[in-house]
């Protein structure tokens, strides 16, 4: 059963204390000169995953800079994921 957040912010918080529980370090990425890049930057034993954030009711949507730095980051050849629920997260991060 997944548990429910209230906002993404909420979400977020219980997504970084599962990653670094499980031993990922974790940058929160906040760029005022890249818009769209996405929130969390996870890594962990050689693997590096980026984790863009969602409302976790699942009406949160990306923005078109959002898809934009998605694809380039994807076509770098680096896993990104779209993250609404916990359970999601913990089987992305395990």
């Amino acid at each position: 059963m997944s548990l429910q957040y209230k906002n993404e912010a909420a979400l977020q918080r219980a997504c970084v204390k599962f990653a670094t529980g499980a031993g990922w370090l974790v940058y929160k990425f906040d760029s005022s000169t890249t818009v769209g890049v996405p929130d969390l930057i996870l890594m962990r034993d050689g693997d590096i995953i980026f984790i863009e954030m969602k409302h976790p009711n699942g009406l949160g949507v990306l923005s078109k800079k959002q898809c934009a730095e998605i694809v380039k980051i994807r076509r770098a050849g680096t896993t990104v994921h779209v993250i609404h629920d916990y359970e999601v997260f913990k089987r992305v991060t395990t």
